[in-house]
């Protein structure tokens, strides 16, 4: 009887050591997991900064050229529009045609003006992602810890979804 009381003795302090011995396996696996495997892939903040800037300089330099263009092909079509209302003979057919072609390219300017109000909005929004991401790079680097990544509708951190 004594026997097999030891041997319950036994068998239960292997099943406590089995468990005991996975609970630790499991515990190193997450821990590389958690701080070895996932910070090897950071993205480079710096460098994802540096390209957005780049971005928006882009944009506010076709945006400024777009508002010049603009704003001398509406002087131009004011200013035949009025040539048309006294016109001389064979001159209003071909301010006519001006005034056409001026009017095709005004209304083209005017879609794109309309793409670049897009685009201002598209910067606003990279300014204040940018922002994010400085104020978390700086954040990770007072605390020594990864700063939580965040998203912006749901896509991984680094891709802007255009």
């Amino acid at each position: 009887m004594e026997e097999q009381g030891e041997r319950a003795d036994r068998s239960h302090a292997k099943a406590i050591v089995g468990v005991v011995l996975v609970v630790f396996l499991v515990g190193v696996f997450v821990g590389y997991y958690i701080w070895g495997y996932r910070k090897q892939q950071h993205p480079d903040y710096k460098d994802m900064l540096r390209q957005t800037i780049s971005y928006i300089s882009t944009l506010e330099e076709k945006n400024e050229k777009m508002t010049a263009t603009i704003g001398t092909l509406e002087n131009d079509v004011s200013s035949l529009k009025k040539q048309l209302a006294a016109p001389e003979g064979d001159q209003q057919a071909r301010i006519s045609e001006r005034l056409a072609a001026l009017e095709k390219e005004n209304a083209d300017l005017q879609a794109l003006k309309a793409q670049q109000e897009a685009l201002e909005l598209e910067n606003q929004q990279l300014r204040q992602r940018v922002q994010t991401l400085v104020e978390q790079v700086n954040a990770s680097g007072q605390t020594g810890k990864a700063a939580p990544q965040q998203g912006s509708g749901g896509m991984p951190p680094g891709s802007s979804g255009y």
